[in-house]
């Protein structure tokens, strides 16, 4: 129960609190918990329910809206990092995706991947290739 107590504390803190590291990506942008969360600790247990291990935290579904129940959900730092507003998609193989997903999906090196694509004028095609030949495999971060 100590650790929810910390991440719901921790939400509270970044939009509510000028002083915290985050509040700039969080309050400043307008980002706030709804007011039955803000008044409950117990609401906040209801609403999301049990979580399911400890490596799941709270993510927001669409991260130019706030805490609240139609909004938030419980989901891995993989699931989280797929859901940034600095991720870049690309189309791959019919589909929008971000470049961790098509170098897990292609089984290349994510950061060999990253700092081919863009350092040098290679299409993401091309930087795939390149890695698929040479062996670099997809580790999981």
């Amino acid at each position: 129960m100590n650790a929810l107590r910390n991440i719901y504390q921790s939400i509270k803190t970044r939009c509510y609190n000028p002083n915290h590291p985050s509040y700039l990506g969080y309050g400043a942008r307008g980002i706030t918990m709804c007011q039955r969360w803000r008044e409950s600790f117990a609401a906040f247990c209801e609403d999301m329910g049990p979580r399911p291990t400890p490596k799941h935290t709270v993510e927001r579904r669409d991260n130019a809206k706030g805490y609240e129940p139609s909004n938030c959900h419980w989901a891995t730092r993989r699931e989280q990092g797929a859901n940034k507003r600095n991720n870049l998609r690309y189309q791959w193989r019919g589909a929008s995706m971000i470049l961790s997903e098509i170098a897990r999906v292609e089984n290349v090196d994510y950061l060999c991947l990253r700092q081919r694509l863009l350092g040098g004028g290679y299409s993401l095609e091309e930087c795939v290739k390149h890695y698929q030949e040479r062996g670099l495999k997809w580790k999981d971060r």
